[in-house]
C-alpha cells in the first residue's frame, strides 16, 4: 500500500481548478489491482444525493466555527458510515461531490471535518476555495456524478481502503465579483482513486488522484 499512496501523492499539489478533479493526475497505469475486484450490491441509489454536499448556505467564511461529531455525522449518508465495502464506495462518492460542493457553497467546514490534515488532494481544494473568496469570485454548476455501480477497490494491508471509481464532472462557470462569466470549465469523465482511512466515526479521507478517462 506504500507504493499506491506515493501513486495517489504524486500530482496532489497541484493547483486544483474549479470543477476540475483531474488536475491532479497521477499516472494509475502500473497500480496493482484493489484486493476486491467485484462491484458491490447496493440497496440505496447508486450515486449520492444532492444531501452529500449538505455544506452550510453559501457565503459563510471558510473560518466558521467546526463542527461538532454528532453534526458531521449527520451530514454523513447512512450508508457511507460502515466499514465495509459498499460503505467505503458510498463514502468515498460523498467526499468526492463535497470536494467539488465547497466552491459552490463558499464554506469548507464539513470537508474540512472528513478530510486528513495530511490530504494533499485536500488542501489543494481548499486553497482553490480561498484563492476565490479572496478574487470574490463564486462558481455555479451541478454536483459531480459519481459512478458508484462501477465501483472497485477494498481494504489494503495498512488498514486503508483504496477505492477506484469513474467520475463525471459536469460544466462550471466561474463568475466575477459583478456576475460576469469569467471562464468555464467543460464538463469532462476521469477515474478517480479515493484513500480512506476508518475511524470511529466513519471515514477519513486521505488522498485522492485520478486521470482522464
Amino acid at each position: 500500500m506504500g507504493a499506491d499512496r506515493g501513486l495517489l501523492q504524486t500530482a496532489a499539489r497541484a493547483v486544483a481548478g474549479f470543477g476540475v478533479l483531474a488536475l491532479l493526475l497521477s499516472g494509475c497505469t502500473d497500480d496493482p489491482e484493489p484486493i476486491i475486484s467485484t462491484t458491490p450490491t447496493f440497496a440505496e441509489t447508486t450515486s449520492p444525493t444532492p444531501s452529500a454536499s449538505a455544506s452550510p448556505t453559501p457565503s459563510p467564511s471558510p473560518s466558521a466555527t467546526a463542527l461538532t461529531e454528532a453534526e458531521v455525522l449527520a451530514q454523513i449518508p447512512e450508508d457511507a458510515r460502515n466499514e465495509s465495502l459498499a460503505g467505503a464506495v458510498n463514502f468515498a462518492a460523498f467526499a468526492l461531490v463535497e470536494s467539488q460542493a465547497i466552491v459552490f457553497t463558499r464554506n469548507s467546514v464539513l470537508f474540512e471535518a472528513i478530510a486528513s490534515s495530511e490530504c494533499e488532494f485536500c488542501e489543494a481544494r481548499l486553497e482553490t476555495l480561498d484563492a476565490m473568496l479572496a478574487a470574490d469570485e463564486t462558481a455555479n454548476g451541478d454536483d459531480l456524478v459519481v459512478l458508484t455501480e462501477s465501483a472497485l477497490g477494498g481494504p489494503q494491508a495498512d488498514g486503508t481502503w483504496v477505492i477506484d471509481v469513474p467520475v463525471t464532472v459536469p460544466q462550471v462557470d466561474v463568475l466575477s465579483a459583478t456576475g460576469e462569466v469569467t471562464r468555464t470549465i467543460e464538463p469532462a469523465q476521469y477515474n478517480a482513486r479515493v484513500l480512506l482511512r476508518p475511524t470511529d466515526l466513519a471515514w477519513e479521507l486521505s488522498e485522492v488522484s485520478a486521470e482522464a478517462a
